[in-house]
């Protein structure tokens, strides 16, 4: 799917070399061809641990991978010698593509703790104009991945968000995307408990100079604490082995 932009390989990831402009602008071409799409935001986190996963970042063959975070420009200067152009990262990439879009454009959320997506759902609702033709928490279908499909396919949606979390959102995806019948499903991490207001985002000021992660760290220390430390000096390591493969 990448390959209708430049890609450079992360770690096995073909990341698309593309600004958020172009993106948005193939993804309503997508959306109105009706072509199914699937997306992922590939920060370091999600690369590592699909490496340690037996499908690996090969999951991500069929996705739009687009980079997300200071960590894959790290990684795209090591391997690559310069960073990405753009950062078209899901929290701010996917409200533009849904201010975008048609006002007849159905939409669906799915994941996230119960009631979250409902306030989320509404959030998106007022801001934007656009159908929301059902939500559903990423709690209640736990014991059966597929339970959702039959949901989202009779709801007839056009987007479908999923807020499932690194890295289960995409596994979800690649197993269930080609069946909802929607043309783009997008991982979209956190973005439900941001617009719900559960989880702060960071100042305007930390998200320009790339630290909203410290801010985040700062905010949920247990949960991501080791995702920022060890598991970021996993993917540098990784990234280093990348590097002096292609030497």
């Amino acid at each position: 799917m990448a390959s209708f932009f430049p890609t450079r390989d992360i770690l096995g990831a073909k990341v698309a070399i593309c600004t958020s402009g172009a993106a948005i602008a193939f993804l309503l071409g997508e959306l109105a061809a009706r072509r199914p799409t699937r997306v992922a935001f590939a920060n370091a986190n999600l690369l590592t641990v699909l490496t340690g996963t037996p499908e690996g970042t090969r999951l991500l063959d069929d996705f739009l991978v687009l980079n997300d975070g200071v960590g894959l420009d790290i990684a795209s200067k090591l391997i690559y010698g310069a960073p990405f152009p753009d950062n078209p990262h899901g929290t701010d990439l996917t409200p533009a593509l849904l201010a975008a879009a048609p006002k007849s454009t159905r939409l669906f959320l799915f994941g996230a703790r119960p009631r979250i997506a409902d306030k989320a759902a509404s959030v998106l609702a007022e801001r934007f104009g656009l159908t929301i033709c059902g939500t559903r928490d990423g709690y209640a279908d736990a014991g059966d991945p597929a339970r959702p499909v039959a949901a989202i396919r009779a709801a007839k949606a056009d987007i479908v968000l999923v807020a499932l979390g690194n890295p289960r959102q995409e596994q979800w995806m690649a197993r269930h995307g080609a069946e909802l019948g929607a043309p783009l499903v997008i991982g979209v991490g956190a973005l439900f408990d941001f617009l719900a207001g559960v989880v702060p985002r960071a100042p305007l000021f930390i998200q320009r100079v790339r630290l909203e992660w410290l801010w985040r760290v700062a905010h949920e220390p247990r949960r991501l604490g080791k995702r920022y430390t060890i598991d970021f000096a996993r993917f540098l390591w990784l990234v280093l082995q990348q590097r002096r493969s292609k030497r």
